[in-house]
């Protein structure tokens, strides 16, 4: 039996046992938004509520879900953006928002057979969520800056390219044991409140442990599981774990307190065999021993050359293919090629990115080639409609213009051989990069076809944006 009907994306198993079966509507068209009761509409016509999210799991995943999955967020037609979710402040609190009662979400309790009494701050049209722990919010449950402000939301940058509030993260020592040293890093020259920093501040780091006056850093692939133990044994381990609020959390079998999973975020700059990447882990008890799972998120895939990083924080995953004979690439053979690499032609948008592909064909391809002066293929293919009218104003926008990668926004940082509305042929409805000679690369219109004139086109760049791949989990 099937624990989900097909319009879900996945069923979230938590650790209670209850699951939630998960999907995201997502609008690719325009500007407008879904107001409150379209979305509830909309989630009831496949059989759905709006989300009401209570475990630490449920906020993850569309998190995680609508910052990196690229045909998403690659789509939307603004990148800042409102996520809805379940929940609506009920007509008696939207007058005082501000009591302890109205920002509370509603609990319904059951006084006789007949009399049900509710705390009403906000409204569920789903199942009830029964508490707002897990809610990480901008202020808090009261806000409302104008009369209309009484939905929950999630707020997405969708630009920013998530950080790791070092604020939020804490090291918890508890009784405990390593079961192996595999793959550890060892050092006797500090002390164990040292050990405990120097794990901190490591970015790969997870857990340390002293044994024998040595310092042990174990790192998020390191860890096996870890034994409990107690006062009378002795034996004390250090976690890096989330501490939302600055708070330190209370209960039974810290850091797992009463069965709760211990979670923590790490970010992990790249080295020489591995990307940028951020590793989401979560330490749980099976019997006597912890354990951790992980899933590890890289800012670009195994066939990308380097990662070009922007100012406002997000990133273009980039790659070259190159002819080294006289034959050219068309624009389809391009696209197959990009597509081999799990890439797009590359959609150029910020001057860093004009910057890299310059750079890296001249400094390091442009020998390799046949003919030093050629073309270099990138994203973008004069519509049907404006091949007839290239010249009106519309046709050289980036609207005259079809992007099979995500869309270009604008052509601010394109560095014309003339502009766009260039149609020497009737086929040159492609844009692409000239490189000739010792001038300054230059964008241009040229033809789709492997028989361009007067150059031939010996160069694709290929690109994906970074950020934006599958994550992988680990047990």
């Amino acid at each position: 039996m099937r624990s989900c009907t097909p319009f879900f994306m996945e069923v979230l198993n938590h650790e209670d046992g209850s699951s939630l079966c998960v999907s995201v509507i997502f609008n690719d068209q325009d500007l407008e938004s879904f107001d409150f009761d379209y979305s509830k509409q909309s989630c009831e016509g496949n059989g759905a509520y709006l989300a009401g999210l209570v475990y630490p799991e449920d906020f993850e995943w569309f998190q995680y879900i609508a910052l990196t999955k690229s045909d998403i967020r690659g789509q939307l037609s603004t990148p800042d953006s409102y996520a809805r979710i379940d929940g609506k402040r009920t007509v008696k609190c939207q007058s005082t928002p501000k009591s302890e009662e109205c920002m509370s979400p509603t609990v319904w309790f059951l006084l006789t057979v007949i009399f049900i009494l509710n705390i009403q701050g906000f409204e569920f049209t789903g199942p009830p969520v029964p508490h707002f722990d897990n809610y990480n919010w901008v202020t808090n449950s009261s806000a409302m800056e104008t009369p209309d402000d009484n939905c929950l939301v999630l707020v997405f940058n969708g630009t920013q390219t998530p950080k790791v509030d070092k604020s939020e993260t804490k090291m918890m020592v508890v009784w405990g044991e390593p079961d192996s040293t595999k793959y550890t890093k060892k050092n006797n020259s500090l002390s164990w409140d040292e050990c405990i920093d120097e794990c901190f501040n490591a970015q790969e780091c997870v857990m340390a442990w002293e044994s024998n006056q040595t310092c042990l850093i174990y790192n998020y692939y390191s860890i096996s599981s870890v034994s409990q133990t107690d006062s009378a044994y002795g034996s004390v381990v250090a976690w890096k774990v989330n501490s939302p609020d600055d708070q330190c959390p209370t209960g039974q079998n810290p850091p797992t307190f009463d069965n709760q999973n211990a979670t923590g975020t790490l970010f992990v700059e790249a080295t020489l065999t591995d990307w940028p990447m951020y590793v989401y882990y979560n330490i749980y008890m099976d019997g006597d021993k912890w354990k951790m799972s992980y899933r590890t998120n890289r800012s670009c895939g195994n066939t990308f050359i380097e990662i070009v990083n922007h100012q406002d924080g997000s990133g273009l995953c980039t790659f070259i293919w190159f002819n080294n004979d006289n034959t050219s690439f068309s624009y389809n053979r391009g696209i197959e090629l990009c597509q081999e690499k799990v890439a797009y032609l590359a959609g150029l948008v910020y001057p860093e990115d004009f910057e890299w592909f310059q750079d890296h064909a001249l400094t390091n391809l442009r020998s390799l080639i046949k003919t030093p002066d050629t073309y270099a293929r990138i994203d973008g293919k004069r519509t049907a409609a404006c091949q007839a009218t290239p010249t009106t104003s519309e046709c050289m926008s980036v609207a005259g213009f079809d992007f099979l990668g995500p869309p270009v926004p604008h052509f601010d940082n394109y560095n014309w051989v003339t502009n766009s509305s260039a149609m020497a042929t009737p086929d040159d409805n492609c844009l692409v990069i000239v490189f000739k000679g010792n001038e300054t690369p230059k964008v241009d219109v040229r033809g789709c076809s492997s028989s361009t004139s007067p150059l031939s086109t010996q160069f694709l760049f290929c690109s994906h944006t970074a950020w934006t791949y599958e994550a992988e989990d680990y047990d």
